[in-house]
């Protein structure tokens, strides 16, 4: 679970030994109002800065920026030195920091470093924004520069959020490598071309930071690859792999969306690596299931295949996973990645939880020629409550039989379509975009489509016919159409009028930017109401052939912005009974969004959660970040989550951390079922000392804690008690929370530690990324 909130006060790692600082700005000096070596950039909007002699005190001396009221406003202080460094070389970036009611709003106060002065991902290090009020405190940035960096550009910057930042002690000295944690990349990061005509990578190992291949012990695993290449190069290819002799690797290997493969015998042949005697087994790749689009350059995110792995019960805890691709008959060269056996939580499946599900988008590991082989899958997927999951049929009508048989085993499968304003149009229909549009994709007027004109009306209820007649209970619909960019032409102008209750006329007359930007949100509430009718009817196209199937739509979750925008998803109800947002975010991010989803709608909530996408590149969860947004979900009332992409994203920790969750949400559900939202009585953050701080005529209260608090916590009240349950989403200080108490309150804990009654109150510490549960 990663945060960008997390702030490191006390522990820093310590500077090489004799190492002397290579840059040090304590704000001593100076003429004026401005520190030495030091410049002030107003970049916009209504924004200050000072060189402060009251802070820190007693001695005072440092720098403040400040916006009191514009919230779109950037104030930055730039060092006007080329700071020195070496490339491929360790740094500690350490500075103080103190903050007063700076907003979340925006961006926010940072200090960000510029390598080579080139202002991109790939070149600055930064710290999080910080938000909130807070008094002076100390974080550290670890890197290490890249191979051809000669000097860092240095700047301290409050952007787009209101309130004052102060900096201070900034310093950097180079550091051992060894204290430098390694971050995940913001992209997946290819192996090194091998110059093959076909390469792969191993799915999630090579997008973990330890790129290991985690098996989970004693049940057939589906070990996803993306394979990439040139395709008309490909001759008669095989994968070989190389493993311990105590795991069984089996086929045939399956393509993802694609019709069942014939089976596969494999025979493995002896080998020896490291002195150690090993097996190397042969999977054949059937050439037609590789993408007309297989690109040498990338993989692409749904072109995912699976073979599968056994680990016996002599594996041992840690391997070499070795493998290489033979192309017309010449093998290529080998590649290497460790490999680790994950023991078991517990054996056997998950016995279902009362009220929450668990399911997994992508189910193509369960393409597999025999029914046996189908089960072992299954044995795997139960074992974490993974209990469902898009149905085969989707792609191939002919499956329907293997849907009714997973069905029958206990694998809940649905129907699915896409809708993003395609469809047939006549003359006249079609969508009238903003000038200024990002990206303009071709589609239907959308008020053609609230009012059920021809010919997309027609085309629209035979379109379902195909994916009702798989005869499934649920159908979700991937609504994704662009939002506030559209349309602007006659029909949808003068549907706004009415709605908007202004003159046709002066409607006609108004260009989209000035539409967009009437007061109160009016085109954004316009086409929240015109996505709802344009809902309304894929709900009677769909009940003009099914008048039973349970309907749930697949976009974003409920936020005011976004609702105020084009999309509130609360109006789709009671037609629609699922929502099932996308929520590809951070942990944070997403409890606030499926906090404020589950908290707003009446219908039942089950959102997509990223266990991880190569197509949602800058997001990569941890088994550990599945597991806090799993328990976030069922806390705020979610009555359950289906994994994004799908099987293909999970791994033995994975598996194991869903596990967990889903045994700890088992023990949260009685408190929760048929109870209702309390969440007053969760108590507050310890906020710590408190003092006030002057600037101008304004008096600023900062704590010696953050008043943005990283713990999140739910409340409920049912017949079985009151439960309040915490999580700390900082990954490296403790938090603490103060709980009201009685004398006869003691509460009984479910998870985490033992609160300690400090008076009348009590004090809860949590750990970095723990969570507590407690039921009184």
């Amino acid at each position: 679970m990663r945060t960008t909130v997390a702030l490191l006060s006390l522990a820093l790692a310590a500077p090489m030994l004799g190492a002397p600082a290579t840059f040090l700005a304590d704000f001593g000096a100076g003429e004026g109002t401005v520190p030495q070596g030091w410049t002030f950039q107003k970049l916009r909007g209504a924004c200050s800065a000072a060189w402060d002699a009251k802070e820190p005190m007693p001695q005072g001396r440092s720098i403040r920026l400040g916006i009191p009221e514009d919230a779109t406003a950037r104030a930055t202080w730039r060092c006007t030195q080329k700071i020195e460094l070496k490339g491929n070389t360790a740094y500690e970036l350490t500075f103080r920091y103190m903050l007063a009611d700076v907003t979340r709003a925006g961006k926010g106060a940072y200090i960000i470093g510029y390598e080579n002065g080139v202002e991109a991902a790939t070149h600055w290090h930064m710290s999080p924004f910080l938000h909130g009020s807070q008094d002076w405190a100390t974080h550290r940035i670890a890197f290490v520069t890249r191979p051809d960096t000669t000097w860092l550009k240095l700047q301290c910057k409050l952007w787009e959020a209101t309130g004052y930042a102060w900096f201070d002690d900034v310093r950097i000295a180079p550091i051992d490598p060894e204290n430098v944690e390694q971050e995940p990349a913001p992209e997946l990061q290819l192996p090194a071309d091998d110059r093959t005509p076909l390469q792969l990578i191993w799915y999630p190992a090579h997008r973990r930071i330890d790129r290991t291949v985690c098996l989970l012990e004693g049940v057939r695993n589906p070990v996803a690859l993306f394979f990439r290449g040139d395709r008309s190069k490909v001759k008669n290819a095989a994968l070989i792999v190389e493993t311990p002799t105590s795991l069984t690797v089996a086929g045939p290997m399956v393509a993802g969306r694609s019709p069942i493969p014939k089976p596969v015998v494999l025979r493995p042949q002896p080998s020896r690596s490291d002195g150690t005697s090993r097996l190397q087994w042969r999977i054949p790749i059937d050439s037609t299931t590789l993408s007309r689009k297989l690109n040498p350059d990338s993989v692409s995110w749904d072109r995912y295949y699976h073979v599968y792995v056994t680990p016996g019960t002599a594996a041992p805890s840690s391997f070499t996973w070795r493998w290489c691709i033979e192309n017309a008959g010449e093998p290529g060269p080998w590649h290497a990645l460790p490999g680790r056996i994950v023991p078991r939580l517990a054996p056997g499946a998950l016995a279902p939880l009362p009220a929450f599900k668990l399911f997994a988008q992508h189910s193509s590991a369960l393409r597999l020629p025999s029914r046996e082989e189908r089960d072992d899958v299954l044995d795997y997927l139960f074992y974490a409550g993974v209990t469902g999951g898009l149905a085969l049929s989707h792609y191939q009508p002919e499956l329907k039989r293997i849907d009714a048989e997973l069905n029958a085993a206990g694998y809940f499968t649905w129907a699915w379509a896409w809708h993003g304003y395609g469809g047939p149009a006549n003359d006249g229909q079609r969508l009238v975009f903003a000038e200024k549009a990002r990206r303009k994709r071709p589609g239907v007027c959308p008020q053609v489509q609230a009012d059920r004109d021809e010919p997309f009306w027609s085309w629209l209820v035979e379109r379902y016919c195909r994916p009702l007649a798989l005869d499934m209970p649920w159908i979700i619909i991937n609504y994704e159409p662009p939002v506030f960019s559209v349309c602007f032409c006659p029909q949808c102008r003068n549907a706004f009028a009415t709605f908007a209750g202004m003159a046709h006329e002066a409607v006609g007359k108004l260009t989209p930017e000035q539409l967009q930007k009437l007061p109160g949100d009016q085109w954004g509430k316009f086409r929240a109401r015109q996505n709802a009718e344009v809902v309304q009817t894929h709900v009677a196209a769909i009940r003009q052939t099914d008048a039973a199937i349970r309907i749930g739509i697949c976009g974003p979750g409920w936020v005011d912005d976004i609702a105020n925008r084009g999309m509130d998803i609360r109006l789709f109800e009671p037609d629609v009974s699922l929502h099932a947002p996308m929520l590809y975010h951070e942990p944070l991010v997403y409890e606030r969004l499926v906090r404020s989803t589950c908290e707003n709608t009446a219908a039942d909530v089950m959102p997509f959660l990223l266990a991880s996408d190569i197509a949602v590149p800058r997001v990569f969860p941890t088994p550990a970040d599945v597991r806090i947004n799993l328990l976030a979900t069922a806390l705020s009332g979610g009555q359950g989550a289906v994994l994004w992409v799908g099987i293909e994203s999970l791994d033995g920790e994975y598996m194991n951390a869903l596990r967990r969750g889903m045994e700890e949400i088992r023990t949260l559900e009685p408190f929760m079922l048929g109870g209702s939202r309390r969440n007053e009585l969760c108590g507050l953050p310890d906020a710590g000392r408190v003092r006030t701080v002057k600037v101008g005529a304004k008096l600023l209260k900062v704590p010696t804690r953050n008043s943005v608090s990283p713990i999140r916590s739910w409340g409920w009240e049912s017949e079985r008690g009151e439960l309040l349950a915490f999580i700390n989403y900082d990954e490296e200080a403790p938090r603490v929370m103060r709980l009201g108490a009685s004398d006869a309150d003691e509460p009984r804990v479910l998870f985490g530690p033992v609160p300690q009654r400090e008076g009348e109150s009590l004090r809860l510490t949590l750990q970095p990324g723990e969570f507590a549960a407690l039921v009184r």
